[in-house]
Parts: structure tokens; sequence; C-alpha cells
């Protein structure tokens, strides 16, 4: 059989409403870490350090700017998210694309570890959801499909976990992970 190689990416709808955000976080984490730096200078410079209220009082606006400002940091790639879904003859991967720079997997699995596939939203899919041992896996940025694509789900097994993993993609890729998998896979009520 030849060897299949089918990619395709999910961005994120509403790009500039999402980089304001990512703007604005990005401005409250630079902006918290400076006052930790300052109030860092400050309490070493100017704090008592045997006045009791002192130390407590400076310590939690330290600790909290400095906390804040790394939280901060490290949420700000999420408003800019986007998603590669992989298919390589029977073998899927997923993977996170933070603000068009960092790439992370998220989940990669055999089109034979597929308990069954269908459309997200579906009667099938609201069974399978009410189960509380499947780990939900949402893989789309978006709360509406992009033009050409629709919500699926896959529902399997990997690493030893059930999964059920949500995609924003078009057909021609559900089509694929198909055709490489058990035909009794795909849900009753599919459409």
């Amino acid at each position: 059989m030849q060897e299949v190689f089918y990619e395709e990416s999910v961005s994120t709808t509403n790009v500039s409403k999402n980089k304001v955000k990512y703007y604005i976080v990005k401005v409250i984490a630079i902006v918290s870490i400076i006052i930790g730096v300052l109030m860092t200078f400050f309490f070493l410079l100017f704090v008592d350090l045997s006045n009791a209220f002192q130390l407590i009082f400076f310590g939690i606006i330290l600790v909290g700017s400095y906390v804040l400002g790394f939280v901060y940091l490290r949420k700000k790639d999420a408003f800019l998210l986007d998603f590669d879904y992989t298919f390589v003859s029977g073998s899927v991967r997923i993977s996170k694309v933070l603000n068009n720079k960092r790439r992370r997997p998220v989940l990669s699995f055999n089109t034979s570890d597929i308990i069954q596939l269908g459309k997200y939203q579906s009667n099938t899919f609201e069974k399978i959801i009410k189960d509380t041992t499947n780990k939900k896996i949402i893989a789309t940025p978006n709360e509406c499909a992009a033009e050409g694509k629709d919500f699926y789900y896959i529902h399997l097994t990997a690493k030893g976990l059930k999964h059920i993993l949500i995609l924003e993609c078009s057909e021609t890729f559900m089509y694929n992970v198909l055709k490489f998998s058990s035909k009794t896979v795909l849900e009753p009520d599919f459409k």
C-alpha cells in the first residue's frame, strides 16, 4: 500500500481580538516583574528587618508581583494558539503551535488505537463524554468551525488511557484516518 501523508492546520479565527489580549497580558506581566524588581531593591535598602509588619507586607508584594508576572508570561501565548494535525499512513500526530513560534506535541496515536470516531455533539458523542474515565482533549482554538471544516471527535486508547480528542478538520482528514482504521470505528449515526 502506498504511504499517505496529509497535514492540516487550524488557526484562531479572531486573530485581531486575540492579539490585543496577548499584548495586554504581556504588558501586565512585564509591569508586574518590573514592580517586583523595584520592590526588591526598595526592600533591601529601606525595610527594617526587625519590623515584622514591613517584612510580611513587602514579602507578599514581592512574591505576588513575581508570581503574577511569570504566570502571565506563560499564559500570553494561549491567546495566539493554532493546532497542526499530521496523518502519515496510520499514524496521527496532534501538535499545539503557540504564537507561531513554539510547537508542543499534544498527542500521537495509531489508527489501530481508535475505538470510535464521528461528529462532535452527536448522540454517540454525548454518551461517550459522560464516561468520566475518558480524558477530554480539545485540539481546536475556535468555538465555531472555519469554512470547509467541522468538529469531529475521536475516542481512542493511547498510553493506557482513554481519550476523547475533539478536532476541527475537514472531511478529507477524517477520511484518511478512517481509511487506515477498522471500518467498525465509525459511529452508527454519522451523517
